[in-house]
C-alpha cells in the first residue's frame, strides 16, 4: 500500500492532476460475544495527522487492563512533506499533554485523542556543487526563528563562486545570506547560488 493522501467520507480536495482513489479496507468487528468493539468494553485512542497525510487506525484499549503502549508512526501511514514527526499531544496546538512515539505505560481513564506534532526541515542543497558538503541542521518547531548558515561545508562548483542561498534552484525565490533569519511554518529547501568566477590577469608590461 502506498503512502498517499488519505480521505474520509465527505472530505473534499482540489485535484490538480489526474489521480486514482483506492478504498481502504479492514476486518469487520468480531461477531458474537465477547465483542471487543463494544463501546462499554474498551477505551479508544484516536490519532490525527494534524496537517500531515495518511491514516492510523484507532487503538482499542480494554477497560479492564487500561495500561498500554501507544502505537508508533512507523506502524502507520502518517507523514508530512518537508517535516519530521516529533511527538503526540492531546491538543493540535501542542499546548496539551505530550506523549512520545510508542510511549509505554500509558494508563487511560477514558477515550483520548492524540495529534501528531511535527517539526519542519530546513534542507540545504548544493545545487550542482562539485565538492564540499551542505550544512545539515536538526528540524525546527513550527514558528521557530531559523538563522541561515553560510557555506560551512566549503561547497565549490567548478568555474563559479558561492553567492548565498535561495528558495528556488534558479534563484527566482527568496534570497538569503549567512545570518539572515526567517520564521519557519513548513519545510524549506535552500539552494546554493552560484555566479561565474571572473579571472582578471594584470600584465605589468602593458
Amino acid at each position: 500500500m502506498g503512502r498517499g493522501a488519505y480521505f474520509r467520507y465527505n472530505d473534499s480536495f482540489t485535484a490538480t492532476n489526474p489521480m486514482a482513489l483506492y478504498g481502504i479496507w479492514k476486518e469487520p468487528p468480531t461477531v458474537g460475544p465477547p465483542n471487543p468493539y463494544a463501546p462499554w468494553s474498551n477505551y479508544y485512542i484516536i490519532y490525527y495527522t494534524n496537517g500531515g497525510s495518511g491514516f492510523m487506525d484507532m487503538q482499542a484499549v480494554s477497560r479492564t487492563s487500561p495500561t498500554v503502549a501507544l502505537n508508533t508512526v512507523n506502524s502507520s501511514y502518517f507523514y508530512r512533506e518537508g517535516a519530521t514527526f516529533d511527538h503526540w499531544d492531546t491538543r493540535a496546538d501542542d499546548e496539551g499533554t505530550d506523549y512520545s512515539d510508542g510511549q509505554t505505560g500509558v494508563t487511560l481513564s477514558g477515550n483520548i485523542t492524540l495529534f501528531a506534532i511535527w517539526k519542519f526541515n530546513v534542507t540545504y542543497d548544493g545545487n550542482g556543487s562539485t565538492g564540499g558538503s551542505v550544512p545539515v541542521v536538526d528540524p525546527y518547531a513550527k514558528g521557530s526563528t531559523v538563522t541561515v548558515l553560510g557555506n560551512t561545508g566549503s561547497l565549490v562548483k567548478t568555474g563559479y563562486v558561492f553567492n548565498g542561498w535561495n528558495t528556488e534552484a534558479d534563484g527566482s525565490g527568496t534570497q538569503y545570506a549567512a545570518g539572515d533569519t526567517f520564521t519557519i511554518t513548513e519545510g524549506v529547501v535552500l539552494y546554493a547560488q552560484w555566479v561565474f568566477a571572473i579571472t582578471v590577469t594584470f600584465d605589468k608590461n602593458k
